[in-house]
């Protein structure tokens, strides 16, 4: 293990398959030859798997790795993300003395040690999460403002004892994952802050358009909030106009209501909709560049990593024009309003190869700005400018 320039703590609440742990897991990944790093997290730190959905190649012989802070009640329950960050921040804080700088890979941490705050989504302001993200089923109801909600609220920030605003404070620094968030900071909180986008392991496999399935994927989490329901819609609505494509939904599937609403409506829906289950590294990067387009439900995301996986692996990827996911696809005839919206597009797309091979190509231009290589270097500059400055 490296003794290091300096002592370099990274930390994230749960380490498991979702797109803010990949910053968590590349920040090491890019200091761990310079510096000391330990990597702190509540559950989840398993480097072998980490390393197979990520792409990194990190081990206890590289960081040290540290698990702990949750209760095991908490650990098991499908709710309780606020709850579950309380705990971690509370035992953070009681370990974090000894560090030069802690990068918080997922959202503000308020700890007696300057920090590199890295914006993920807007979960920790519920203003934005009721705008962006409201829930459906019992998890809808107990994310309703009510004052169920304003005393989880309360017990949430007494466990913590966190501040936002004092996180928010110099000598930290807010960085956001798109310049879509750096604007909701700087006119929710009066904030500037700069843009590092999250990485993406960039594919040595090549495959031209007319060489891929003409179908449609859509990766990442299973939950309300991306709208897979919406995706079914518009794309059943593109086969009606007689463009003979599928929709193939990558994400795990657990027990839980919505994943089982969801089977139900795809299954009715018909054949055409396929749960592809879990795919990780390898295996997903072959489906995707098997397959020609993508498509993206979730309005209001904060960077959104899997429309920048889809474009990375040349999938001509279409997302609602209100989040990160626009800034990342950057060409208006893939942004859309609506679902009606949505359809045009599509079809215009489809029906026209040449508007498909000049989309093609500009993808492998915007796709350098995303990289793990790019984000690594950024990451480490940022470190050296704390250090120097």
């Amino acid at each position: 293990m490296n003794d290091g320039d300096m002592n370099i703590l990274i930390t994230h609440p749960r380490l498991f398959s979702g797109g803010s742990e990949a910053r968590a897991l590349w920040a090491a990944q890019a200091l761990k030859n310079e510096h000391k790093v330990t990597l702190m997290t509540g559950e989840g730190a398993d480097l072998e798997r980490l390393n197979m959905i990520y792409g990194t190649e990190l081990s206890t012989d590289d960081i040290e790795v540290i698990e702990g802070g949750l209760p095991r009640w908490l650990k098991n329950l499908h709710v309780g993300d606020a709850l579950r960050g309380a705990f971690f921040h509370r035992w953070l804080g009681r370990n974090v003395k000894g560090y030069d700088l802690v990068l918080s890979t997922y959202n503000l941490v308020d700890v007696p040690v300057p920090t590199l705050q890295f914006i993920a989504d807007f979960s920790w302001d519920d203003g934005l999460r009721q705008k962006y993200h409201q829930q459906a089923g019992f998890r809808g109801v107990f994310h309703r403002q009510s004052l169920m909600r304003k005393l989880y609220l309360w017990l949430v920030k007494k466990i913590s004892g966190a501040s936002a605003m004092r996180a928010m404070a110099l000598p930290n620094k807010v960085i956001a994952n798109s310049w879509w968030s750096a604007d909701l900071l700087r006119k929710r909180y009066g904030i500037e802050c700069g843009v590092v986008y999250p990485p993406v392991v960039q594919s040595a496999i090549h495959r031209e358009a007319d060489e891929r399935i003409s179908r449609f994927v859509t990766i990442g989490r299973i939950s309300p909030e991306k709208e897979l329901e919406k995706l079914i819609d518009i794309i059943a609505r593109v086969r009606e106009f007689g463009h003979d494509v599928s929709l193939h939904i990558v994400g795990s599937m657990d027990a839980s209501d919505y994943c089982l609403q969801l089977l139900h409506y795809g299954k009715r829906a018909g054949k055409w909709v396929v749960f592809e289950g879990a795919k990780y590294g390898e295996e997903k990067e072959a489906f995707l560049h098997q397959s020609r387009y993508g498509i993206h439900g979730c309005v209001g995301e904060a960077f959104g990593i899997a429309v920048a996986e889809m474009l990375q692996a040349g999938c001509i990827t279409f997302a609602p024009t209100e989040g990160g996911p626009a800034e990342i696809v950057g060409d208006k005839r893939l942004l859309y309003l609506n679902e009606d919206d949505a359809v045009e597009k599509i079809c215009r797309v489809l029906s026209d190869e040449s508007q498909q091979k000049d989309l093609y190509r500009q993808l492998k231009h915007r796709t350098e700005k995303y990289s793990a290589k790019q984000f690594s270097k950024q990451i480490r500059r940022l470190v050296e400018e704390w250090r120097d400055g």
